[in-house]
């Protein structure tokens, strides 16, 4: 009877040991899990969703066929410097320009290209430091290059290419006073083959963008700058809640402003600085 009590008190202890073994490793799982989930959450806190413009060149564009995640242009080439000095990740996401709003609204997105100027509710942003000077002008028919040539104000009896949905702050004064006719079109190089195809006889658009599509598309074509329509500081809008990116920005940018590198940025992109 001794001795089968022993056996009990020997077999009782090893299922002890295993036991104990076995929670050891669930508790190491759980914490392995937990701190995997963290990980993961924590990257997640890292990476801003960032709205990619369809085609904006210089500023922001794709080259046909390329499916590399980060884009090209120059608000690329300063999100790249922003991403190494802070260690941050972004994710780009194509939202029509009619539905940018809402997607802030639904926090889908957190931080996009635009000025102060064009947003009906600044006070739910925080914007960057100017990154450049945006200048919408005409783009007309004309002997010599980019000569400005007449007043806005002095615009009658013409056809305007503009892009659908954007408003123009000094032309929109002048639409029927003046009897303009407004021709909309998808994006600035489509604009710019209607004015190519004479269906109208001035197109609108931002300054360093026609001068880009000009030299890659209309090379011979007498097209140039003729009249300035207004000018806006561009800047990244963040949201509230997004504010510390912002500041992070505006680090970056005052650092490649110090060293001349914003400069050079900015000329090899025909982009406007301040």
């Amino acid at each position: 009877m001794v001795q089968s009590s022993s056996k009990n008190i020997q077999y009782g202890k090893r299922h002890q040991q295993i036991a104990f073994v076995a929670i050891c490793a669930v508790v190491a799982f759980i914490l392995s899990a937990t701190h995997a989930v963290s990980a993961r959450a924590d990257d997640k806190d890292s990476t801003l969703v960032f709205r990619e413009n369809i085609e904006k060149a210089p500023y922001i564009y794709r080259m046909k066929g390329s499916n590399t995640k980060l884009p090209q242009g120059y608000i690329p080439a300063l999100l790249k410097y922003f991403m190494d000095d802070h260690d941050v990740d972004l994710d780009f996401l194509i939202v029509p320009r009619n539905r940018v709003p809402s997607s802030f609204a639904q926090q889908k997105l957190d931080v996009a290209l635009l000025s102060e100027k064009w947003i009906e509710n600044p006070e739910d942003f925080t914007f960057s430091q100017p990154i450049a000077r945006y200048r919408t002008v005409l783009v007309g028919e004309a002997d010599s290059k980019n000569e400005i040539s007449f007043n806005i104000s002095e615009l009658k009896s013409a056809y305007i290419c503009a892009h659908r949905g954007y408003v123009y702050p000094e032309l929109d004064k002048y639409w029927e006073s003046n009897n303009l006719i407004r021709v909309d079109f998808a994006d600035e190089l489509l604009q710019l083959k209607g004015l190519q195809a004479d269906r109208c006889q001035y197109a609108i658009v931002e300054e360093a963008v026609a001068s880009w599509y000009i030299k890659r598309h209309f090379k011979g074509q007498r097209m140039a700058i003729v009249a300035e329509e207004n000018t806006v500081p561009l800047t990244l809008a963040f949201r509230k809640d997004k504010a510390e990116y912002a500041a992070m920005f505006d680090s970056t940018i005052s650092r490649l402003k110090a060293n001349g590198e914003l400069n050079i940025l900015q000329r090899v992109f025909g982009v406007a600085g301040y």
